[in-house]
């Protein structure tokens, strides 16, 4: 049973003590722990070199204002579709 504390991934590249490899892979030279960048990149499937790189951000309010113009177009439908049923 190991008893003792693992070290955050932080802390094992402030303090150096990973392989070489875990820490080119892992670490920055200054020992920080190296972030995933918070961007989506597409490519075209017939050209992988022409590429358009996007803030994650910007995704997510898009795909929320998508989703609101989607239910407000639905509203919108239902309460015609229930006008002309009670006209009947």
């Amino acid at each position: 049973m190991n008893t003792e504390p693992e070290l955050s991934p932080g802390e094992a590249c402030r303090t150096h003590s990973l392989t070489q490899q875990d820490f080119a892979r892992m670490c920055n030279a200054d020992g920080s722990l190296k972030s995933q960048p918070q961007t989506t990149t597409f490519s075209l499937k017939d050209d992988p070199s022409k590429t358009v790189t996007v803030d994650n951000s910007v995704l997510y309010i898009c795909g929320g204002l998508l989703l609101l113009i989607i239910i407000g177009m639905i509203v919108l439908l239902v309460r015609r579709y229930t006008k002309k049923n009670k006209r009947i």
